[in-house]
């Protein structure tokens, strides 16, 4: 579904290239406050995204004129790039980021996804302010904060007010130390299904756990985690005591990471069905994969690889890999081997190289998709490269908001 903002026609056709039919979308918004009635066309009115201020204060008056829109809106994106913005979000709780939480009462209610981006809170006071606007989401299912920084009482709050919350996602999130303690009395309704987290450190990740564990029924309701190089320690501490109730992992590293992360204890993980690695090093991927408890119950694999890996001195480690799916993951359905980095298509050659010499292309049947996506699919096993044709790529595992 297209994204679209309901704005003024002048700002709409700045994103009308990401509509099929822009010109039949944007031909109904000669004026700001003409509204589409036809039920076939509400979907263009589902997710709203603001990318300043001013887009912002257009939709308020647009809303101000035409009230009846928000009852098709029940998604909420808002995006800060701009210095002078975040420098004003930080400093006045009356800027338009509060305004886009206040925009009609009727509206809160029944969003259920909430982004933002860039946030920076300083004081306890405005992240108060802001978090009780959160208690007016009562749908909310999603929540992401991305490039943002706030007192760790603002995530407790916002955690605590929605009861539905499903899906949380915390990526390059700064928690400002606090005066205020995590409260081990203040419980939530929130039954998590999926967490991904960067930019904890080891301290607030163990608060945070603490906290979550005590106030919410996360131990009996995850099943999805993604660890970040960043985030680990989040994710980390939550693995082992979620037991079997984990069912989806995604190991996440730069390339330039020399940690390894063998650290991760899977030993209780007995129901994982889904990993997926991007940019992990190929012995740290057969290192965890070893220590998978049921390794049978797997189905999907995937592995997007670094550069550093498609050398042929790897064909042992691939090799070993091929040796362990076949014997081991006996429930396995598909598996996707793709290339990060593959602009100049030298990736490709060296990937073709290295399957070439290895029992990959025989064992695991792969398929070349585009310039270095490879699959392998049980239902439709292919023995030779050149009888590759088009199939749709799965893809990395990631927790974004379906």
């Amino acid at each position: 579904m297209p994204e679209i903002g309901l704005l003024p026609y002048d700002v709409l056709s700045e994103i009308a290239e990401q509509l099929h039919d822009s010109k039949q979308a944007l031909s109904a918004f000669a004026s700001s406050s003409r509204i589409l009635h036809s039920a076939g066309k509400r979907q263009l009115f589902r997710r709203v995204n603001f990318k300043s201020g001013e887009r912002l204060e257009q939709f308020i008056s647009l809303l101000e004129q035409s009230p009846n829109i928000a009852q098709w809106v029940n998604e909420l994106s808002l995006v800060v790039r701009d210095r002078d913005t975040i420098h004003a979000l930080s400093m006045t709780s009356s800027h338009w980021a509060f305004h886009a939480l206040k925009v009609l009462p009727d509206m809160l209610p029944q969003m259920r996804t909430l982004e933002i981006h860039g946030l920076h809170l300083i004081h306890n006071t405005l992240s108060s302010a802001l978090a009780s606007h959160f208690s007016k989401c009562t749908a909310a299912r999603n929540i992401g904060l991305f490039g943002c920084y706030f007192p760790k009482s603002f995530l407790q709050q916002v955690v605590s007010v929605l009861p539905n919350l499903s899906n949380l996602q915390l990526m390059n999130v700064v928690l400002l130390r606090d005066s205020q303690p995590y409260d081990l009395q203040t419980a939530s309704d929130a039954r998590l299904r999926s967490i991904e987290c960067s930019g904890f450190t080891a301290g607030q990740a163990e608060e945070f756990i603490t906290w979550m564990l005590t106030a919410t029924s996360v131990a009996d309701t995850l099943r999805s985690v993604t660890l970040h190089e960043n985030g680990m320690d989040v994710s980390r501490k939550l693995i082992p005591l979620l037991g079997s109730t984990l069912e989806r992992l995604s190991v996440v590293t730069p390339d330039d990471h020399d940690n390894s992360v063998h650290h991760i204890d899977l030993s209780r993980s007995t129901h994982i069905r889904e990993i997926g690695f991007k940019c992990t090093r190929l012995s740290d991927v057969l290192h965890i994969l070893n220590r998978l408890p049921c390794p049978d119950a797997l189905q999907t694999l995937s592995y997007t690889m670094s550069m550093r890996d498609l050398d042929p001195l790897k064909d042992a480690e691939m090799r070993r890999l091929d040796s362990y799916l076949s014997r081991h993951c006996t429930s396995l359905k598909r598996f996707t081997l793709r290339c990060h980095h593959s602009d100049d298509g030298s990736s490709e050659k060296k990937l073709r190289s290295l399957l070439s010499t290895s029992s990959a292309s025989d064992i695991l049947n792969l398929m070349i998709l585009g310039d270095v996506n490879i699959i392998k699919t049980c239902d439709a096993p292919v023995r030779k490269l050149q009888e590759c044709v088009p199939v749709y790529h799965y893809g990395f595992p990631n927790m974004r908001y379906h």
